[in-house]
């Protein structure tokens, strides 16, 4: 890399680190990211006797999605 290029290159990292670090949390928290360019996430959710799915998205305060878990 051009030196010029080194400020960018070490922003570019720190970017990725901090992303992948909500990713795993999100994942520890049992959810399963379904569309990056939309944060669109799914999490597994027990209603009575059925095991279903909440899909949340960025920006949204209520689910905006609930289906049957296959």
């Amino acid at each position: 890399l051009p030196p010029e290029a080194d400020p960018i290159y070490q922003q570019l990292q720190q970017y990725y680190s901090d992303f992948k670090k909500h990713l795993l949390a999100i994942e520890s928290m049992g959810g399963e990211v379904r569309d990056l360019e939309l944060g669109r996430v799914d999490f597994p959710s027990q209603e009575g006797d059925e095991e279903m799915v909440l899909t949340w998205q960025m920006g949204v305060t209520e689910p905006i999605y609930r289906h049957p878990r296959n």
